[in-house]
Order: C-alpha cells, then structure tokens, then sequence
C-alpha cells in the first residue's frame, strides 16, 4: 500500500479506543501518509502527540456537532491554528461528548414524555456512560422496556438505526429536535473560519433520507469549502456523485475512514471497510496548504 490519506480519525480524547500516539503508530504502521485527527469538540490530541511515532503529514482536525432542520449534523475543519481554535472551543463552550450525552438524555426524557412515551421516572438518573457508551442504544432500551412504546416505534425498519431512522428522522414520531443542544451552524463555521480553517462535510450518506436537502442547504446557505467524497460506508456511486457536486460547486475533495479502533474494527485506518477507501494523494493536495508538505 502506498498514497494512503485519512482525514477523518478519532482518539481517546473523544471517542476512539486509540491513544493519540498509538493513532499516529498505527499509521506509521499502514503506511498513511496524511493524516488527520478529528476528535469530536476537542483539540487535545495534538498537545500529546509526539510526532517522531509517524513520519507523514499532520493536518489539524476537528469534527465539531452542529444541527440542520433539527437534525444532528457535524462539519469537519481542517489546516486552522490549534492554539486558537482550542481557546475559541473554551470561549464558546462547545459542549464535551459527556456534556452532550446529559443534555440529550434531558432532552429526550422532556420531548418524549411530552408525546405520551413511558420512560422509568429514574430515565436521567440511570444513564452510565461506562455502562452504556452508545446513548442512542440506551434510550432505544429504555423505550423498549414497557410494552406501550411499541406504537412509536413502528417507523423503524427491520436491522435499521434506531438513531437515523427515529431519533434523527423528522418523520418519527421518536424525532429528537436537537436545534437547542448545538451552536448554530453559523456559529461552528466562523469558529473553523476564525482559527484559519476550512470546513468540510463529512458522511453526508450517513443522513439517510434527509442527507439531499442537508447538502443542498449547508452549499446554497454557507460558506462550505470542501465535501468528504471518500468515506468507509460509501458506495462508488455516491463517492462519483459527491465528486461531481464538487466539480459543479467549485468545493475541495477531502476524504476519511471515520476511525474509532475496536468500537467499529469493521473500519480499518487509511482503508477503510474492505479496504475500500482510496483517496487520491494529488486530490487532497489541491487544498493542504503548503506549510504541511
């Protein structure tokens, strides 16, 4: 294997099982040679690292949670001054992946029961993240628990996400408006803007049925430089599709394996699932400024 780019990576300052430094090892390892991490509302990793473990190309990342339509989204920003954006991510409190499970779980007992659901009057109170890392799967049982809540959830196909089909699906009766647990998208963006950054959407195909109007909304409504055409779950198609959309927008073409180590050891850093990722180099060098090559 050569060439090999990952833009889209996780630590164990977010929510991945790989120190950063064992990140970096195991890229050494693959053979990446550009590399980013994008550990969700924080910049930590790049203040442990220790850059003798991986001899490629370090890209600063950061994948920040936002939402559109209600739906939670995220946007990715690359090449800023990690010094600025992990004082702006102080100044503007953008919430920790622990904070975000709380306020969820607040806003799921309140929205929920607001429809009739039953939920156990100790819902809040028992929600673990040791015990239960995945906060969709928890609510999903919490639901599931009382014989009543069946009805809600008839909107959910058979082996489908109960987070992307109910919980983030407008038209579930389960939907969770996440408009107030977020910064507005405007808001994220100037943040990426204001550390000298670019931002970039990433899995767009992760959002089902609302992943058209989410992308048509974030390139007519924003100032979006570059779209994640090359991801794990991805088909051909949809990669060719989002290559065109940024040839007819004038957007960069960035690309990622969403790594999280052994939460998901279906997806391989740098290769994604079944060694389908490959990002051409000479793409990604289109954007990647110059001070890092």
């Amino acid at each position: 294997m050569k060439n090999l780019v990952d833009l889209h990576t996780h630590s164990t300052k977010s929510d991945g099982t790989y120190t950063p430094n064992q990140l970096l090892q195991e890229a050494e390892n693959k053979g990446i040679e550009i590399l980013s991490i994008t550990d969700h509302e924080t910049v930590d990793a790049y203040y442990e690292i220790d850059k003798k473990n991986f001899s490629g190309v370090i890209i600063p990342g950061i994948e920040l949670r936002t939402s559109c339509f209600g739906i939670a989204i995220e946007l990715l920003g690359y090449g800023f001054d990690v010094d600025i954006m992990k004082r702006l991510l102080k100044q503007y409190h953008y919430k920790s992946n622990a904070e975000l499970d709380k306020y969820m779980i607040f806003l799921a007992d309140k929205q929920y029961k607001e429809i009739g659901v039953t939920l156990s009057p100790s819902f809040i109170e028992d929600f673990n993240p040791d015990i239960h890392p995945r906060l969709s799967k928890y609510i999903h049982s919490s639901i599931m628990k009382y014989p009543e809540n069946k009805k809600y959830l008839e909107s959910l196909p058979e082996g489908k996400s109960f987070f992307r089909y109910c919980m983030t699906n407008p038209d579930s009766p389960l939907f969770l408006d996440l408009s107030s647990a977020f910064p507005s998208i405007k808001e994220l963006i100037n943040t990426i803007k204001f550390a000298g950054g670019l931002v970039s959407i990433p899995h767009i195909f992760e959002y089902k049925d609302n992943s058209q109007k989410i992308l048509q909304h974030l390139l007519e409504n924003y100032e979006i430089d570059m779209i994640e055409c090359y991801y794990s779950s991805f088909t051909q198609e949809q990669t060719d599709y989002l290559l065109g959309i940024c040839k007819k927008y004038n957007k960069y073409v960035s690309g990622g394996s969403d790594f999280h180590g052994a939460i998901r050891p279906q997806v391989e850093l740098g290769l994604g699932t079944n060694c389908n990722l490959q990002i051409p180099i000479e793409t990604i060098k289109e954007w990647v400024h110059e001070k890092y090559l």
